[in-house]
């Protein structure tokens, strides 16, 4: 937001393109620092001649970019029309889709699946027309597999979710111009939209921070709840979460605090990055920047997702 705020776009919002802030001393990075977003090369002015956006389609990863994106790079292979420029909600779109990726392939501890998600996989490897209408179903579906659901607190899973239906509400808005607006009208109405940029936003940092809110209340239940005594009745079945043996970091734990450190033998900007996902929000949201070889852990701070290299 802050960089859209300066008529930046970034439009190549992935994984590998945030820094995680470093802790100093044991503390946490300061408030603004948790995620910087890095790699600014795909990056224009908003107020950019929009015959020179809309041709430059190829921005970032295929796993990351927006339907409407995707859309565009197909109906420049079909007409000579100029498709509508960029604006933040593919933005915010690409950072919906770097939380889903957390979400579908890791586990709520950090640990990378061994098997690529399906949704991931194909949106990385078919063709934009094929991807783009991928993508269009999946932000269509309401639910979660029960598969990822239990894997994840509630409180992730319906960041997901919520994140998921906004954006969802408008790729459809965008979609009814292009279908029902004269060309040169479409430029007026798509205007209005990009009006709201801080009502969007502020609509997606509520969610995380409302996630990030519930965690810190589960935590705090979860340490004020004293271990069962072995002589008391068993409880009820079914699943429970228990606390952590001493020394453990839970992934509430974990969710919720600032990175480690790397080592101080490592190159100052690998030091600076987070290894699976990194800060989701701060901006708005964080990605990750992978290095091989190290484990993950994944962190949710108010207004900020991150998984740190332990």
């Amino acid at each position: 937001m802050k960089l859209f705020a300066k008529d930046i776009l970034h439009r190549d919002i992935s994984m590998d393109n945030v820094l995680l802030g470093r802790k100093e001393n044991k503390l946490e990075a300061k408030p603004g620092y948790w995620g910087v977003l890095n790699d600014l090369h795909m990056a224009i002015k908003v107020d950019r001649d929009t015959k020179q956006v809309s041709i430059e389609w190829r921005t970032g990863s295929r796993t990351y970019l927006s339907v409407e994106v995707l859309r565009n790079c197909e109906r420049s292979n079909k007409s000579s029309a100029i498709a509508p420029a960029q604006d933040h909600l593919d933005d915010l779109e690409s950072f919906l889709y770097v939380y889903t990726h957390l979400i579908f392939q890791y586990d709520e501890d950090g640990e990378e699946l061994a098997d690529t998600n399906q949704n991931v996989s194909q949106w990385e490897s078919s063709a934009a027309e094929i991807a783009w209408q991928l993508k269009h179903a999946f932000l269509a579906q309401t639910t979660v597999s029960l598969e990822v659901s239990e894997r994840w607190p509630k409180a992730c899973i319906n960041v997901l979710l919520g994140f998921r239906n906004f954006i969802f509400q408008q790729v459809k808005r965008k979609t009814q111009i292009h279908d029902t607006v004269r060309l040169q009208n479409r430029a007026d109405e798509i205007n209005k939209i990009v009006a709201e940029i801080s009502t969007h936003y502020n609509t997606v940092l509520c969610l995380f921070n409302a996630a990030a809110a519930e965690l810190e209340k589960e935590e705090r239940k979860a340490i004020q709840t004293p271990p069962l005594d072995p002589s008391s009745p068993t409880p009820a079945p079914g699943k429970k979460r228990t606390l952590p043996a001493p020394g453990h970091k839970s992934a509430r734990n974990s969710l919720k605090r600032g990175s480690e450190e790397l080592p101080d033998e490592a190159p100052e900007a690998k030091r600076n990055r987070a290894a699976a996902p990194s800060n989701f929000l701060g901006t708005v949201s964080r990605s990750l920047h992978s290095t091989p070889g190290k484990r993950h852990r994944t962190q949710l701070k108010r207004g900020t997702l991150a998984i740190s290299k332990s």
